[in-house]
C-alpha cells in the first residue's frame, strides 16, 4: 500500500483512538490504535508507531491495565534509543512512562531504575527544573519513602526543590540545560505556551525516527 495512503488511514484511526477514549469507549479505542499500528508499520513510520504504542499505553494505564501497557511502553523505549540514543529527553520521557507502569503492578526495583534513568538524562539535557524531572523526582522520593528508605527520600527532595527553584541552567553538564517543556504531540523540548513545530494535525513528531527506520526497527 502507498504510504501516503497509509499514512492518511493511520491519521484516521488514532484520531479515531483519542476520541473513543475521551469518552470511555475504551474497546473501541484500543481496536483503532492497533488498526492505527498496522498502517504505521506498513508506512514504515517508527515515529508513528511510537506515538500509536505510547497511545495505547496511556489508554492501558487509564483503565488501569498496567502490566498490558509495560511492554508498549517497553518496545516504544526500545526504538527512541536505537533512533535518538540514550541520552535524550524523548528516551527521558519514554523512562517515565515505563517507571509508571512498572511502579503501579509491583516492580518495584524496575521503577526506580527507570526513573534513575529519566532524571540522568534531564539533567543531562533539559536541566532537573523542568516538569519531566520533577515528575521523576517526585515519584522516586515516594517510592524511596515506601521503602523505608527515608534519608534517601529527603537528600533527593532537597537536591529537586533547589533545581526547581533555579532557572539557570547548569553550567557543569554535559549536554545543554535549556529551561523548556516537552510537547505532548511531538515529545520535543520548546518555549512559550505552546509548541510551534506542531501542525493542528499533530503530524509533527520525532524526525530522526523517520531519517533511521531500520535502526528503529531494530530488537
Amino acid at each position: 500500500m502507498d504510504a501516503r495512503v497509509c499514512r492518511e488511514k493511520w491519521s484516521q484511526y488514532k484520531l479515531s483512538a483519542e476520541q473513543a477514549a475521551e469518552q470511555s469507549r475504551f474497546e473501541e479505542a484500543e481496536d483503532n490504535w492497533w488498526l492505527a499500528i498496522r498502517q504505521a508499520e506498513d508506512a514504515q513510520s517508527p515515529q508513528m508507531v511510537c506515538m500509536c504504542l505510547d497511545g495505547l499505553g496511556n489508554l492501558f494505564a487509564k483503565q488501569g491495565r498496567h502490566q498490558d501497557s509495560e511492554p508498549l511502553y517497553r518496545e516504544s523505549l526500545h526504538k527512541k534509543v536505537a533512533a535518538l540514543g540514550e541520552n535524550h529527553p524523548v528516551v527521558g520521557r519514554a523512562y517515565n512512562n515505563l517507571a509508571f507502569a512498572l511502579y503501579k503492578y509491583g516492580k518495584v526495583d524496575e521503577a526506580e531504575h527507570s526513573l534513575r534513568q529519566a532524571l540522568m538524562i534531564f539533567q543531562d539535557t533539559l536541566g532537573l527544573g523542568v516538569p519531566e524531572a520533577q515528575w521523576s523526582a517526585r515519584h522516586l522520593v515516594r517510592l524511596l519513602r515506601e521503602q523505608g528508605r527515608k534519608p534517601e527520600a529527603v537528600e533527593m527532595a532537597k537536591v529537586m526543590g533547589t533545581a526547581s527553584t533555579s532557572n539557570l541552567p547548569d553550567q557543569t553538564a554535559t549536554g545543554p540545560r535549556l529551561v523548556a517543556a516537552l510537547c505532548e504531540v511531538c515529545h520535543r523540548p520548546y518555549k512559550g505556551m505552546q509548541c510551534l513545530r506542531c501542525t493542528q494535525k499533530g503530524m509533527s513528531a520525532l524526525r530522526t525516527l523517520e531519517s533511521n527506520p531500520a535502526k528503529a526497527n531494530k530488537p
